[in-house]
Parts: C-alpha cells; sequence; structure tokens
C-alpha cells in the first residue's frame, strides 16, 4: 500500500508540472483570463498541491476518478472500466493460445526429446522471458 501510494504521488507530481493547463484545455476558444480563473478556483485547480492529491486519493479509494478535463460529461470511472473489460478480454484470449500453444510443444517435446520441437519450445521460452 506505501509504494502504491508512493507511485500515485508521484505520478500526480509529474501530471502537475505539465505545461498544459487543463482549464485552458478546456475552455478552447471561450477563455478569457476571468473565465480561466474562475473555473480554476470552481475545480479546486488553485489550491494546495497536497490538498488536491489528498482529494485524488479519497477520491480513488471510491473508485470516484472524476470528469475527463478534455471531454466534458465523461466519467472518467465509465472510461476505465470499458477498457478494463476489453483489456480483461484480450488478457483471457492470450492466455488460452498461449496455453494451448505451450501444451502442443511441450507435448510434442516430450514425445521427441532433443528434436525441433524441443529446440522450437526452448528458444520460445528464452524469447519470451527476454524480450520484456
Amino acid at each position: 500500500m506505501p509504494l502504491l501510494l508512493v507511485v500515485a504521488l508521484a505520478c500526480f507530481a509529474l501530471s502537475a508540472r505539465l505545461p498544459a493547463d487543463p482549464s485552458v484545455t478546456r475552455m478552447e476558444k471561450h477563455r478569457t483570463a476571468e473565465a480561466v480563473a474562475a473555473y480554476r478556483r470552481r475545480h479546486g485547480l488553485d489550491d494546495p498541491f497536497f490538498e488536491r492529491f489528498g482529494r485524488f486519493v479519497a477520491g480513488a479509494v471510491r473508485l470516484d476518478f472524476g470528469e475527463d478535463w478534455v471531454r466534458p460529461g465523461v466519467s472518467v470511472g465509465d472510461e476505465l472500466s470499458d477498457r478494463f473489460a476489453k483489456t480483461v478480454e484480450l488478457t483471457v484470449l492470450a492466455m488460452l493460445l498461449a496455453t494451448t500453444v505451450g501444451v502442443f510443444v511441450g507435448v510434442r517435446s516430450a514425445a521427441r526429446p532433443r528434436g525441433p520441437w524441443y529446440a522450437f519450445g526452448q528458444a520460445a521460452a528464452l524469447l519470451r522471458t527476454s524480450v520484456p
């Protein structure tokens, strides 16, 4: 848990240091200095860093990640859940494929040790562990 908090703090600090200002991005062509200042006050972007981080962590604990800065009315939580479902689908398919190929190559390798399937299995295992 402490490591997760440190990583969240580092990511939050890096995003706070980005040159892009969400209030300016959100206003687009309708921005005036007064409108940007009002938007920053309304959304707490003028608050101290650790106060904003505390709100972020409290929201994350409730799984409330707020609204997308660029697209008004789009919930970040809804976007994450949509992408999470697709990620689970890809993961399950990849595991099924890896298991099927792995069992096939393993059985062929066991049937003829030191044969071509054995060499292929060893090379594939070496490549798989070396690439990441």
